[in-house]
């Protein structure tokens, strides 16, 4: 099984992996893909303690045409890196998720 790992706010592809470590080893014969956001931010609350910059997001305001490009990107990169057979996501993308698992069996069924 394949799985998007989408990062939340003030962090990035390589903290969320990290955070998420401990998760991943109880599921076996899963294949966990994550992705950076394309915006550089400032840390969430306490992770500069603990990670090195740079800090992503998705966008930094959750406009209606930043909250859109960030689909389109999501979009491209299951396109691009697909198929999936799930999402993990966290923070921002959280509330993309019925788009984003809209697209992914729209892209399975394409592939039918």
């Amino acid at each position: 099984m394949r799985v998007l790992c989408l990062h939340g706010m003030g962090v990035n592809a390589a903290i969320f992996e990290a955070q998420t470590a401990h998760f991943r080893s109880l599921l076996v014969d899963f294949e966990w893909v994550f992705v950076d956001g394309p915006t550089e931010c400032e840390a969430a609350p306490g992770i500069a303690a603990f990670y090195p910059p740079p800090y992503r997001c998705w966008y930094t305001t959750p406009t209606t045409a930043k909250v859109d490009s960030a689909q389109r990107l999501i979009s491209s990169i299951i396109e691009r890196e697909g198929p999936f057979d799930a999402v993990m996501g966290f923070s921002q993308v959280r509330g993309s998720s019925s788009t984003i698992r809209h697209r992914l069996i729209r892209y399975h069924m394409e592939l039918l």
